[in-house]
């Protein structure tokens, strides 16, 4: 484990004891999406989708480059619910929303049935399997260039000016030392504003 990953999980299970650090998400999309069990939606019907989404996940995969080539893709190997808190915490998730959001109303007077997972899933081992082929990114990665003090693994400085350098900063959301518990976007136009003020006042004092 890098010290880096400590310091994520030392704040990590600080947040647990926050009751207002959401660890998960749900996501609400009219529509279908194509899933590991179900790949097509049957004609003339309506669809729902509720999504659990695990906001401060343990786990931590790899990414290595694989070649000099700068445009041969990397090995990424993602290790999703490698640690059994997320395992955990997403089956509950999984759970409360088949079991208790859409069983209430008035949401439930919108459901005929449940499609994926079937309603004939009920115990924790098949959920389990249904996350095993069901489970996806939504779509926000963050912290691949972390900016966090260089003795702890970081990439940019505070100014995210990348360490070793002297004019190439990174302004996305790679930067985030830890994944938020909201959508990424926002927070990542705020760099933008912050890094634009450093470039203002560097432009000012020339």
């Amino acid at each position: 484990m890098s010290l880096l990953h400590i310091a994520q999980s030392v704040l990590q299970l600080a947040w647990l004891t926050n009751p207002s650090i959401p660890q998960v998400e749900i996501v609400m999309v009219p529509g279908f999406n194509p899933s590991g069990t179900v790949t097509a939606p049957s004609p003339n019907t309506n669809y729902m989708i509720l999504t659990a989404a695990l906001q401060h996940p343990f786990s931590r995969g790899t990414v290595h480059i694989t070649s000099s080539e700068p445009l041969t893709k990397p090995a990424i190997d993602p290790k999703y619910l490698s640690h059994a808190f997320d395992k955990t915490v997403l089956l509950e998730a999984v759970k409360y929303i088949r079991n208790t959001v859409a069983t209430s109303t008035p949401l439930s007077n919108f459901i005929a049935t449940f499609n994926d997972p079937p309603a004939s899933t009920t115990t924790d081992a098949q959920y389990e399997d249904y996350m095993k082929v069901a489970l996806e990114s939504l779509k926000h990665p963050v912290g691949t260039a972390a900016s966090v003090p260089k003795e702890l693994g970081g990439v940019v400085s505070p100014k995210f000016l990348v360490y070793g350098s002297k004019n190439v900063r990174v302004v996305d959301a790679s930067v985030f030392p830890n994944h938020i518990s909201a959508h990424c976007q926002s927070t990542t136009y705020a760099i933008g504003e912050k890094v634009r003020d450093y470039f203002s006042r560097a432009i000012h004092a020339e």
